[in-house]
């Protein structure tokens, strides 16, 4: 029946189509959340390689285990920079 109009149904499709934008929004935010999370544990391997070679003996060990922890830390600060600012 064309002419049966329910009361609601505009309300109903605007409140939807605002929902699906909510939903966009906070997915990128948990997005970009995930990735400051990803950013925290590299960080953290950074630190236990750090620690960790500097209880070995050997020089090679240290040096190679500072050089890979170096890496690490420009390729996490790297991604800090990249990631977008708090919203204003």
């Amino acid at each position: 029946m064309p002419q049966y109009h329910l009361a609601d149904s505009d309300k109903s499709t605007t409140l939807d189509a605002t929902a699906d934008a909510h939903t966009q929004l906070g997915e990128a935010a948990g997005s970009i959340g995930d990735n400051y999370v990803r950013i925290a544990v590299v960080l953290a391997g950074v630190l236990f390689l750090i620690v960790i070679g500097s209880t070995f003996s050997m020089a090679g060990v240290r040096y190679a285990l500072l050089g890979v922890g170096c890496l690490l830390l420009i390729g996490a600060v790297t991604l800090i920079l990249l990631q977008p600012g708090p919203p204003a």
